[in-house]
C-alpha cells in the first residue's frame, strides 16, 4: 500500500520591499499576490508602500553639500534681495511660477483683505502705520524683503481668523493653514541670527490666528514673539526709529494683554513682565498716524486712523490685565487681597475718554466711530472677564474656609456663609452688564473684535452654569432660604440668553449648516 501522499506546503514569501504599516511595527510582510500583506488583510488597514527605503552605510557627504546649497539659494535674511520661492517636488499644492503672495490670492483679494484689517481690526491691534504699510507695499517691498513678505501674509491670516464669516463670503479660499502653510515652505521668517519688529509683528499675526486652539503651535508662536518683543524693548530700542520704537511698545502691550488671557484660562504661563520691568514706561504715546510719521500720508486716500488716535483704549487695555496680573502676585491667595482688586478692576475703567464710553442703550457716545465702538466692547467685555475670573476665586477660597458647629448642631462654613450672598449678587452683576453689552452693541462691532471674544463670553457662561446649580441644590437642601427657587429661575433665563448670543458671535465656517453671510456691511463702515 503507497503511503499517503503529503499536501505540498505552502510557501510564503516575505517581501523584500515592506508595506508601510509593517516596517512601522518591525514585523515580517506576509503577503499573497502582489498588493496586500497578510498583516494588513488582518488588521484592516491600507497596505502601503510610500515612505522612502532607508539606505545603508554612512551618508554621501557630497551629495548632501551638494543639496544644502540649492536649499539655502532662496536667501531669508532681512538684506536678501530676492524671495524666489524654493523649487517645489511636483506633489506640492505651490505654484514655482506665480510669486510668493500671488500663491496666497490674487492681487484684488490680498488687497481686499487689507482693507478689511485696518478698516475693522487695526483699532484693536494697533501695531501697524497704514501709510507706510501700503507704500511699502506698492513699492514691491514684498519681492525685497522676506520678512515683511510675512508680514503681509501673516496679516492676511490674522484676518481670516478673526473675521471668519466675512472671509468665508468675501475670500473663502483663503485659510489660516494656506497662509501658516506657506510662511513655512518658504521659510520667511527662518532669520535666526537676529530680531526684528517685522519678524516680532508677523509671530504676533500667527499667533493670534492659532489663539483658539490649545496646541503646541500656539504656544510656541506666542512664546517666541513674547522673546522677540521682550529682547527689542530691553536691547534695541535706542536703536529704533521713533515710529519702530512706538509700534514695538503697543506689540508689547498687546503681547502682556494675551499672556493674561492665558492664565485667567488657566493656561501655561509665559513670563514677560519681570518684577523689576515697570510697565508704565512700556505704555505707547497717544498719537494717530500723522501724529507719529506724516511724511507718508496720502490725502487722496483718507483714513480714520490718520486723524483718530487707537492708543488711548490700548493703555486702558494693559492697565486692566495689570490689575489682573497684580492680583495673582502673592501666595497663597486671600478673599480680602482678592476683593480689593475687583474694586480697582471695577473703578479702572471710570476715567475713560468721552469717545470710549458706554452709556448703555443704542447710544453712541460723541466723537465715536466704528474703531472706538470696538475698543469700547473689548474694554468692557474684558473688565466683565477679570471680574468674573476673581470673583470665582473669591468663591473657591470661601469654600476652602474651615468649618465650625451651626447653632443647630450641624458644620458651616463660615467663608461661604459670609460671602455667599455677596458672590451671587456681583454674579448676577457681570452676567446682566455682558448682556446689556451683547444686546445694545451691532453684531459689527461684536464681529469685528474677532477671536478674543468668543472665549470670554463662554467663560462668564460657565459661572453662570455654577449659580444654577447652586440654586438647584439649595431647592433640594435643608437650608434653602427661600431664594433659591426665583435665583435659578433668573440664571437660566440668562443663561438662554447668553446662549443664544453665543451660538451668532461663535461662527465656524467648517460646520455644516452655516449662514454664509457677514454682519459687516458697507454701512458699518462710514466712519
Amino acid at each position: 500500500m503507497d503511503p499517503p501522499q503529503s499536501q505540498p506546503r505552502q510557501i510564503q514569501r516575505r517581501s523584500r520591499n515592506a508595506c508601510d504599516a509593517c516596517r512601522a511595527r518591525k514585523v515580517k510582510c506576509l503577503y499573497e499576490g502582489e498588493q496586500t500583506c497578510q498583516a494588513c488583510i488582518e488588521l484592516s488597514v491600507p497596505c502601503t508602500r510610500n515612505r522612502p527605503r532607508k539606505k545603508r552605510g554612512p551618508p554621501n557627504r557630497y551629495v548632501i553639500g551638494l543639496t544644502e546649497t540649492e536649499v539655502d539659494l532662496p536667501s531669508t535674511s532681512p538684506t536678501s534681495t530676492s524671495t524666489t520661492a524654493i523649487t517645489p517636488n511636483s506633489t506640492s499644492t505651490y505654484l514655482p511660477s506665480l510669486p510668493i503672495l500671488d500663491q496666497i490670492a490674487p492681487p484684488e483679494i490680498i488687497k481686499c483683505i487689507l482693507d478689511d484689517w485696518f478698516n475693522l481690526i487695526h483699532s484693536v491691534c494697533p501695531i501697524h502705520h497704514r501709510s507706510n504699510f501700503l507704500k511699502r507695499l506698492a513699492d514691491g517691498d514684498v519681492e525685497k524683503d522676506p520678512e515683511f513678505l510675512a508680514v503681509v501674509i501673516s496679516l492676511c491670516c490674522a484676518t481670516v481668523s478673526s473675521l471668519p464669516r466675512k472671509a468665508a463670503v468675501d475670500y473663502p479660499d483663503v485659510t489660516v493653514k494656506r497662509c501658516f502653510e506657506a510662511i513655512q515652505y518658504h521659510r520667511l521668517l527662518d532669520n535666526y541670527r537676529s530680531i526684528s519688529l517685522q519678524w516680532c509683528q508677523a509671530k504676533y499675526h500667527l499667533s493670534t490666528s492659532f489663539v483658539g486652539e490649545e496646541s503646541m503651535i500656539s504656544f510656541r508662536l506666542l512664546g517666541e514673539v513674547a522673546t522677540g518683543i521682550k529682547y527689542l524693548v530691553c536691547y534695541d530700542m535706542p536703536n529704533m526709529s521713533r515710529i519702530e520704537a512706538e509700534l514695538a511698545k503697543r506689540l508689547y502691550c498687546l503681547i502682556f494683554c494675551g499672556l493674561c488671557t492665558w492664565s485667567i484660562y488657566g493656561r501655561p504661563c509665559i513670563v514677560i513682565l519681570s518684577p523689576q520691568d515697570n510697565i508704565q514706561a512700556m505704555k505707547p504715546s497717544d498719537v494717530n498716524d500723522t501724529e507719529l510719521d506724516p511724511t507718508n500720508i496720502d490725502p487722496s486716500n483718507p483714513w480714520h486712523g490718520d486723524t483718530v488716535t487707537y492708543v488711548p483704549g490700548l493703555n486702558y487695555l494693559t492697565h486692566l490685565f495689570y490689575l489682573w496680573h497684580s492680583s495673582q502676585q502673592i501666595s497663597p491667595l486671600s478673599v480680602p487681597h482678592i476683593q480689593q482688586h475687583m474694586a480697582y478692576v471695577q473703578r479702572a475703567l471710570d476715567t475713560l475718554p468721552p469717545s470710549l464710553r458706554w452709556r448703555g442703550g443704542l447710544s453712541r457716545p460723541p466723537g465715536s466711530n466704528f474703531g472706538t465702538d470696538v475698543q469700547t466692547a473689548n474694554l468692557y467685555i474684558t473688565q466683565l472677564h477679570i471680574r468674573s475670573s476673581l470673583l470665582e476665586q473669591m468663591y473657591t477660597l470661601s469654600k476652602s474656609v474651615p468649618t465650625s458647629p451651626a447653632l443647630d448642631g450641624r458644620e458651616t462654613h463660615l467663608g461661604l456663609n459670609i460671602h455667599k450672598d455677596e458672590i451671587r449678587k456681583q454674579r448676577a452683576e457681570i452676567v446682566k452688564d455682558l448682556l446689556e453689552i451683547l444686546y445694545h452693541m451691532s453684531e459689527e462691532t461684536l464681529e469685528a473684535n474677532g477671536h478674543s471674544l468668543v472665549p470670554k463670553v463662554r467663560d462668564i457662561g460657565s459661572a453662570l452654569l455654577d449659580e444654577m446649580r447652586v440654586g438647584d441644590s439649595q431647592l433640594n437642601s435643608n437650608d434653602n432660604d427661600g431664594n433659591g427657587a426665583f435665583g435659578a429661575q433668573e440664571a437660566s433665563l440668562d443663561l438662554r440668553r447668553l446662549l443664544e448670543k453665543l451660538e451668532r458671535l461663535d461662527f465656524r465656517p467648517w460646520d455644516e449648516g452655516y449662514q454664509r453671510r457677514s454682519f459687516i456691511g458697507s454701512s458699518a463702515l462710514g466712519m
